[in-house]
């Protein structure tokens, strides 16, 4: 799918913006689905990768607020008609961003919830570890459990719609998300959009429902 962009100052990351607001949702219903299914391990990765690319879909609507060298290197790379995101945005760089962002926008629990769910995910995904005590080898411990999950992925909802909206007022459309909504909508329906067959239709489904919801 081809999207015109005009590189103007107050909309140089259009495009990226409803992208990652795509990806957002996505990952946003996954979580409460699995969450539905107690599939604990699932949701929490799905709800941790909603908040990363919720920092992404920030980041493209407000790149006032970001790093002048990252902010820099990404025009670059965007002018060089490379793709966007690329590796030089990392984990830590979202985390960055919105402690930075946190300041501006009046939801205060936007850095810790990216935090726990960080540190879930990676649970699930690397734990438990072994280490030794001296004398044998041991598993664990674990101090993260399933209360955890469910407290991240239901504070997702009113972190994902506070922020986005907060942040609309900030850009050049005034708080008006019609665009960012219109072309995520269409983004997600389109075959050749990596999330139709990747994902299932319910997932799909409440993603459109999740994003038509920013009016």
């Amino acid at each position: 799918m081809i999207i015109e962009s005009n590189k103007e100052p107050h909309d140089k990351f259009f495009v990226e913006t409803p992208v990652s607001l795509a990806k957002s949702a996505v990952f946003f219903a996954s979580a409460e689905i699995e969450m539905q299914y107690n599939n604990f391990t699932m949701a929490i990765i799905s709800a941790y990768y909603s908040l990363f690319h919720l920092g992404l879909t920030l980041m493209w609507m407000l790149p006032q607020y970001m790093p002048e060298d990252l902010h820099r290197n990404l025009i670059e790379i965007r002018d060089r008609g490379e793709e966007l995101p690329d590796k030089s945005i990392k984990h830590k760089d979202i985390k960055n961003f919105l402690s930075t962002i946190q300041k501006k926008l009046p939801d205060s629990h936007l850095v810790l919830i990216y935090q726990r769910a960080l540190k879930l995910r990676e649970f699930v995904n690397y734990g438990p570890r072994v280490y030794y005590d001296g004398k044998q080898p041991l598993v664990g411990p674990c101090d993260s459990t399933i209360r955890d999950v469910r407290e991240v992925v239901d504070e997702i909802p009113e972190v994902f719609f506070k922020t986005i909206k907060d942040a609309a007022t900030q850009t050049v459309y005034n708080g008006d998300l019609t665009i960012y909504i219109i072309v995520a909508l269409d983004l997600l329906r389109k075959s050749e959009f990596p999330f139709i067959g990747w994902f299932p239709t319910s997932v799909l489904n409440r993603a459109e429902e999740v994003i038509k919801n920013l009016k």
